[in-house]
């Protein structure tokens, strides 16, 4: 499916939008200034995520099943961002800066094969919940160093496939409880 900008009439009051494999033309989603939560999924609604900056009130981000490489660096403009998740992104191998999100508390990772940079989240100054699902190999380091933080409240790995004595691991070094399981439709209700 391609949006185009005949489709923003019916969408431009949105607060909350999934798209599927959906291709979003240049300068769709600044027409959106309502919109607060985005579900991308798909390699073809992956493709948007250039013009996400344009969305400064977003609270919530999901950016799901892309094969090809994201620049990801576009996030450090979403300043009112609370909750971001990245779930099958194959060629992802670093988390971009993320530390002037000020208000993002929540960051859901899951089945990054590649992702071996992790420092990024020690920058997020109000995280308080990591989540982890699948196929990872989590920096232990990094870990420790956000377990040494006040804010830091919460975290788990979900990894039916991974070695339980790897994700012991890692739930030893964060040392944290795990968090209420939350995904970006749950911050709609």
């Amino acid at each position: 499916m391609t949006l185009s900008h005949d489709d923003l009439d019916r969408l431009r009051k949105i607060r909350y939008l999934t798209l599927l494999d959906t291709r979003v033309p240049e300068g769709f989603f600044s027409a959106l200034p309502q919109l607060e939560l985005l579900d991308l999924r798909g390699s073809k609604s992956t493709g948007g995520v250039a013009q996400i900056g344009e969305l400064s009130g977003l609270r919530g981000l999901a950016i799901r099943h892309a094969r090809g490489q994201i620049d990801l660096g576009v996030l450090g403009k979403l300043k009112a961002l609370e909750f971001l998740d990245l779930y099958a992104l194959a060629g992802l191998t670093s988390l971009p800066d993320m530390s002037e999100l000020t208000r993002l508390r929540r960051v859901n990772l899951g089945q990054l094969i590649r992702l071996i940079d992790w420092t990024a989240l020690t920058g997020v100054p109000a995280l308080e919940s990591l989540e982890l699902n699948n196929k990872l190999t989590p920096d232990l380091e990094v870990l420790a160093r956000l377990a040494k933080r006040s804010t830091f409240e919460s975290f788990m790995w979900s990894a039916p496939d991974e070695s339980q004595r790897k994700v012991d691991a890692a739930s030893r070094t964060a040392d944290r409880p795990k968090p209420n399981y939350v995904r970006i439709a749950d911050l709609w209700s």
